[in-house]
């Protein structure tokens, strides 16, 4: 690896943290329904947010008929309804304690570089989150991070050849990566392997992976090959690539945090890892045989200085990992007939959301929407 690290620009990110949230004042728990909790939580977090943070709004059943051109609608926090996750709270168990209420925090389009205060933004959140609830989070739960070039490089879309070397670089800390996650995040339904669970890499040594990766012609047609055409429940998803003015990509591997220390590291790591794929993703290569380990993609991440970085923010990934571990297929887990019954239920309940509406698509591709000036 370089022993010069290349200063890198940054990018735009939004952040999707999935959560159970109790509220701690009593009588929001008997709220009627998820959509009065949400209401409760943004009403009381705009009686006190300051100018320079974004108001927040719930959006748990939202009217499909809305007015696209608010400026409100590409610029606040939004708390929102999981359906998937909701399939893994049992309702009788009201008896086990206070009610926790499943909802996911999508961000607006925030800024990961140099004179950003994005940081503060999410803290800021975070905190009057913690101070209304108790935020628990369960091996269902999970943190998304999606990113996108800045419009100020190349109009704000990914490159046939930066998409390359990040996927290359996926599939070469491939074993890295199952080491660094939580046991929940692997051979995860929701987030399975790009390269282990994709039929489209038919054989999984490395040289083979990367020809396939090399022979793409076009964003599609990488896009189909790392997404095994259209599923969007693998850790890196692609699919929004597809989608003009959009070009995000999305990092789904991170688990539910209830500390925003851990929500930033994440942010901190994905981003990171991101840069140093464009720069050096296409020099990876691996004649030895031997997967390679947490330390060579610590060591991978070290190539690059992003602006408005902060990388020691990545002990809090790094800590107490080491070595590389075998990825697991999904499909070779023993699920009972009640889990498998579950798993459809939440994919059909995730997927009649996701036709819906996709908030983060839709900030980013509104990210140059004028933010309004005052909110009410």
């Amino acid at each position: 690896m370089s022993q010069n690290p290349v200063v890198t620009a940054g990018l735009d990110i939004g952040i999707e943290a999935e959560f159970l949230l109790t509220g701690r004042n009593g009588g929001d728990n008997d709220a009627p329904n998820l959509k009065y909790f949400a209401y409760a939580i943004a009403a009381s977090y705009n009686e006190d947010a300051p100018d320079w943070v974004p108001k927040m709004r719930q959006e748990v059943e939202i009217d499909d008929v809305y007015d696209k051109e608010d400026p409100r609608k590409y610029h606040d926090w939004v708390l929102t309804a999981d359906k998937s996750l909701e399939e893994t709270l049992n309702p009788n168990d009201e008896d086990s304690g206070p009610r926790k209420w499943p909802l996911e925090l999508v961000s607006p389009v925030l800024k990961f570089r140099t004179g950003s205060n994005f940081r503060e933004i999410v803290e800021h959140v975070w905190k009057h989150i913690r101070d209304v609830t108790v935020i628990a989070v369960n091996k269902s739960c999970g943190l998304h991070v999606h990113l996108s070039p800045s419009r100020d490089d190349n109009n704000g879309t990914w490159t046939l050849p930066a998409v390359k070397s990040i996927c290359r670089s996926i599939v070469y800390f491939e074993f890295a990566f199952e080491a660094l996650l939580p046991s929940t995040r692997r051979c995860n339904p929701w987030t399975k392997s790009n390269v282990y669970d994709n039929r489209r890499f038919p054989n999984k040594k490395l040289k083979t992976c990367f020809d396939i990766i090399d022979s793409c012609q076009t964003i599609p047609e990488i896009v189909y090959l790392m997404n095994d055409g259209d599923d969007k429940y693998f850790g890196w998803n692609f699919l929004n690539l597809l989608e003009d003015g959009t070009n995000t990509i999305e990092f789904r591997r991170a688990p539910g945090v209830e500390k925003v220390k851990d929500c930033l590291a994440w942010v901190e790591f994905v981003v990171t890892f991101v840069e140093a794929s464009v720069q050096n993703g296409n020099g990876l290569f691996n004649n030895t045989g031997v997967a390679a380990t947490v330390q060579e993609l610590k060591g991978f991440l070290g190539t690059v200085m992003v602006a408005g970085g902060q990388p020691a923010r990545l002990k809090r990934i790094f800590s107490g990992k080491s070595g590389a571990i075998f990825p697991r297929r999904v499909d070779t887990l023993g699920y009972s007939a009640a889990d498998l019954d579950m798993l459809q239920r939440m994919k059909a309940a995730d997927k009649a959301a996701d036709g819906k509406r996709n908030l983060m698509k839709e900030r980013m591709q509104r990210r140059d929407h004028p933010a309004p000036s005052t909110a009410n």
